[in-house]
């Protein structure tokens, strides 16, 4: 069984955080690491 990790990408300011989480997946045994792609989140979202 394969699992992946997925994580936002505002969840990490600068690129070293993201290679470290990566790296922890990697020697944890994850197959694969996701990253959310959006890059603007507004300040006063509200869902209807």
């Amino acid at each position: 069984m394969k699992f992946a990790l997925h994580f936002r990408n505002n969840t990490f300011s600068d690129p070293e955080g993201a290679r470290r989480l990566v790296r922890l997946a990697e020697a944890a045994g994850f197959d694969s690491v996701f990253a959310v792609e959006h890059v603007v989140f507004p300040d006063n979202y509200t869902s209807v």
